[in-house]
């Protein structure tokens, strides 16, 4: 923030202008009335108590999101099975985020789909798209489906997930036996 706002440039020009001196009042003679000094009174406690430096200033949008995988982001199975990954998506940035979501890496044969998991396994799909309010957080089932012909290894897939400005990946790991 700061105590500089380019806006006061603005009554500093037009004080320069035209300038400090007032003209004098019509009658000097009159003494001011309680009430108005009050009046006036109370306007300088409202300048004093609402002024701010700077009034106006914005603040940058942050899109960051925190993806964690529920447990381990290892697993084992039989060639032929099913595993599930569990993870936890958390918008920590200042405004609402379109995230998309995708499995990268997928050996041949294998098959990978992502959903929300309170929007159910009849809306999975390849890459998942959705916007992520404010301060929200959602839950996301990756289920991956290992080749019937998997040779016994260690296969690294990545979940690649990104939203404005942001691209990243998290590693899950399979043991095929």
């Amino acid at each position: 923030m700061g105590l500089f706002f380019s806006g006061w440039l603005f009554f500093a020009i037009i004080i320069i202008f035209l300038g400090l001196k007032h003209p004098p009042p019509l009658n000097d003679i009159s003494k001011i009335g309680i009430k108005r000094q009050m009046v006036g009174a109370l306007a300088l406690v409202i300048l004093v108590t609402s002024f701010t430096p700077v009034p106006m200033f914005t603040v940058a949008p942050d899109y960051s999101v925190d993806v964690s995988v529920q447990g381990a982001n290892n697993t084992t199975a039989y060639p032929g099975e099913m595993v599930y990954f569990t993870l936890n998506v958390n918008n920590t940035g200042n405004t609402d985020i379109d995230i998309t979501m995708s499995v990268v890496e997928v050996p041949s044969g294998w098959g990978a789909i992502i959903y929300q998991n309170d929007h159910g396994i009849e809306n999975a799909t390849n890459t998942l798209r959705y916007t992520l309010t404010y301060g929200e957080n959602s839950t996301v089932i990756v289920r991956i489906v290992i080749s019937d012909s998997a040779a016994p290894s260690y296969r690294d897939l990545n979940l690649e997930y990104q939203t404005q400005g942001l691209v990243d990946q998290i590693a899950l790991t399979v043991h095929v036996l």
